[in-house]
């Protein structure tokens, strides 16, 4: 009877055990993540901006959470940090004059902004109105080299997709020896507001430095006295650049440049961990996030000067300290990569430059990661994938996920902000990246964040900040990696011959 009795609690305990109960549900948890948080987003961190003591700070803090975690260098060199060299450039002064059968004439510079690629740019040269700057193939106008291109801003009629956009028209004059670029704003384009534009990214890779000497923006009416000054008909001009063949005039003026700009060149940090797998040639699984913010971002006088940027990214930093620690205790066959980007918040430039100088082979990264301002949803929370149906995962997700009791947000809504974040800069060479939780499943819920405290003073560190979705989302990417990570889970990378 006795016996009997024992059986019958063992086998209890072997039915309870068999229940698809998500296993350590809350290993990490919400007071594992505020600790992280409550650092990255104090004053004592200065917003985390790129270039100083605030940013340097920060990569010396997630290398060492990292290596304190048993990981070791990710860099090529074998250390804890790529670096990124950075240029920042502001306008300063700027007069532009036109001759025409000699006379001198100038247009208001004040509906002209621009900024020199070297600190001093003062030169002359013809001038050309290059309607959108390129034609139906693709390709660039001709004729440009050492000249100043006047092109117009919006969308080109006849072609479209990424060749349309306005930076790649750029780049593709810049490449034919164009020696300024000017984009002219569209009639009912708010001049004062597009004009901010120029300095609302003034940080770029300084390998992406084109031969360009002068970009700029000008308003509509700026390029209807351009055209005045040159004695020909802004209709026409605007007429004749909507057909695809349209190869540029020659506006017959000389314009004389003389644009003064302040020009800072200084290298930041990529903070990349490593842990080892048992079978590297297998590849490797990679998780990111962007660890930098606005630093001050009001004047001085100011009684809150400060852009902490808990939610935009402290939080997503956090998750991945934390989802780190917890996969170093294990081993896998997979290298496993953290990498905290720098200068996101300036088009994912620390993202970009990791591509163009990966520490991997990037065709065998099985699954990358990006975690970006997790703290938003609660408890509970679908599970949105940013990057629904650009990969062949989505069910291998949905699966672990719904393992561990979440549901599956399964419109494509999310993909809005697929170019938004760091995981768009390996997608595009190729890579199965992806972001996946909760915090974008509820577009209304962010929206709210969006327009009210991001990028904002007002995005602080709060015991009140919401975690409970957090903290979920860190468990599911821990499942994640140790699926992806593994051979007997998953095998096969594609494209990675």
């Amino acid at each position: 009877m006795r016996n009997n009795f024992y059986t019958f609690i063992y086998s209890l305990f072997l039915m309870a055990s068999s229940f698809a109960i998500p296993s350590k549900a809350q290993e990490i948890s919400e007071d594992d993540l505020r600790t992280h948080i409550k650092i990255l987003a104090s004053d004592e961190f200065e917003g985390r901006e790129p270039g100083t003591k605030g940013g340097i700070k920060t990569v010396h803090y997630l290398a060492k959470q990292w290596f304190d975690a048993g990981y070791v260098g990710g860099a090529k060199d074998g250390s804890f940090y790529q670096s990124v060299p950075l240029v920042k450039r502001l306008p300063q002064s700027h007069i532009v004059t036109y001759n025409k059968n000699n006379f001198t004439r100038e247009i208001g510079n004040s509906e002209i902004a621009l900024i020199g690629k070297d600190a001093a740019e003062k030169f002359s040269s013809s001038t050309i109105f290059g309607g959108y700057g390129i034609k139906d193939d693709g390709s660039a106008i001709d004729n440009v080299r050492g000249k100043a291109v006047f092109i117009l801003g919006g969308n080109p009629p006849f072609i479209e997709g990424e060749a349309a956009s306005v930076n790649v028209r750029s780049d593709k004059l810049a490449q034919a020896g164009a020696a300024a670029v000017i984009i002219i704003l569209s009639e009912d384009s708010d001049w004062r507001r597009f004009s901010r534009f120029l300095t609302a990214r003034p940080v770029s890779l300084q390998s992406s430095d084109s031969g360009i000497r002068i970009n700029g923006l000008a308003s509509f009416d700026y390029g209807k006295s351009l055209t005045k000054v040159a004695n020909m008909s802004w209709k026409k001009m605007l007429k004749s650049a909507e057909n695809g063949k349209f190869n540029g005039i020659d506006l017959a003026l000389i314009s004389n440049w003389n644009v003064q700009t302040s020009i800072r060149k200084y290298d930041s940090y990529n903070v990349i961990a490593k842990l080892p797998g048992s079978k590297p040639d297998a590849g490797s699984v990679f998780f990111t996030g962007h660890w930098d913010h606005f630093g001050y971002c009001r004047p001085k006088g100011e009684k809150d000067r400060i852009c902490n940027g808990a939610i935009d990214n402290a939080s997503g930093m956090s998750v991945l300290i934390e989802v780190a620690k917890h996969l170093g205790k294990k081993k896998f066959d997979r290298d496993i990569y953290f990498v905290g980007t720098t200068a996101e918040e300036d088009g994912l430039l620390g993202a970009y430059h990791m591509v163009d100088n990966p520490p991997v082979n990037i065709k065998k990264i099985a699954i990358a990661l990006n975690v970006d301002t997790i703290a938003i949803a609660p408890k509970g929370a679908k599970v949105a994938i940013i990057g629904r149906g650009t990969t062949d995962l989505d069910p291998i997700i949905e699966k672990i996920a719904k393992g561990l009791g979440r549901d599956i947000e399964s419109s494509t809504d999310a993909n809005a902000f697929i170019r938004r974040q760091d995981g768009w800069a390996l997608a595009s060479k190729g890579v199965p990246a992806l972001m996946v939780g909760g915090s974008f499943s509820d577009l209304d819920l962010l929206s709210k964040f969006l327009s009210s405290d991001y990028h904002g003073v007002s995005d602080d560190y709060s015991e009140d900040t919401e975690l409970g979705g957090a903290a979920e989302d860190a468990v599911l990417h821990l499942r994640l990696a140790e699926h992806f990570a593994n051979l007997n889970t998953y095998s096969g990378i594609k494209g990675s011959e």
